[in-house]
């Protein structure tokens, strides 16, 4: 069973964009695996980590494609970006061998994320389809 799960109303319109959103998904679920199948804490930060690195790549992207298209939104807009990537920090530091990662940092990240794409994602790719 999938944790989190893309629908339509996830889609922005952009394709390198929605693709990416599935990929950290994908992410998502292998990591919940990991906790709710107790894969061990080896696997369980392996796909963390996985994540941290695709999340960090992908809002470079993000970044990329505001500041091309003069996204007047862009700074607030990393700053989420920032402040997900800070709470992430502080988990994977909050984690030792006898505190694996729990079911509520799976839904966090699934509650960010879908707020993310929901809001944030879909106003700027719907200004930078305006641009175009």
């Amino acid at each position: 069973m999938e944790w989190i799960v893309w629908d339509d109303s996830l889609e922005t319109g952009l394709a390198e964009l929605d693709e990416d959103h599935r990929q950290l998904m994908k992410i998502i679920n292998r990591l919940a695996d990991g906790v709710t199948n107790h894969r061990g804490m080896a696997f369980i930060m392996a796909v963390f980590d996985e994540f941290i690195e695709h999340a960090q790549l992908h809002f470079a992207m993000e970044e990329r494609l505001m500041a091309h298209h003069d996204y007047p939104k862009a700074k607030h807009h990393a700053a989420h970006h920032t402040a997900l990537l800070e709470e992430l920090s502080g988990s994977i530091e909050a984690i030792t061998p006898d505190s694996a990662p729990s079911v509520a940092l799976l839904d966090f990240l699934e509650a960010w994320l879908k707020h993310h794409i929901l809001s944030l994602d879909k106003e700027m790719a719907c200004a930078i389809s305006r641009s175009a």
